[in-house]
């Protein structure tokens, strides 16, 4: 993983129930773990985080500094998995809808507490 050109993105293992977990390197060599899956026959990409090699190898979901071992990529990609396929089959909304209806509920909120100060 830490040979990947520059710019490129590979495929690093078979994400369930849905999608796979990819590793794409920037142009300032950080690597950035995405989430992939199709929906409707278009491919979409979720960030998860950059990569941190000094991050705890376990399945613990993030490194003091923020970044992701490979197992953490994983397990964070598969949290992503449950819950867009969840809704995808109980008829909702695909992942990308799921977490910008989670955005507009959390600066609602934000607007709703600050009102009442």
């Amino acid at each position: 993983m830490l040979r990947l050109p520059v710019g490129q993105s590979a495929s690093i293992k078979s994400i369930e129930p849905v999608g796979s977990l990819e590793a794409r390197k920037t142009k300032s060599g950080a690597i950035i773990f995405n989430w992939r899956y199709t929906h409707e026959n278009k491919a979409q990409r979720v960030s998860i985080g950059v990569f941190d090699p000094h991050a705890p190898k376990n399945r613990r979901l993030q490194s003091d500094n923020g970044g992701y071992s490979l197992a953490a990529a994983a397990e964070k990609a598969q949290a992503m998995a449950v819950r867009h396929h969840d809704s995808v089959t109980s008829g909702g909304v695909p992942y990308y809808q799921l977490i910008l209806e989670d955005v507009a509920r959390t600066k609602a909120a934000r607007v709703e507490a600050h009102a009442m100060e």
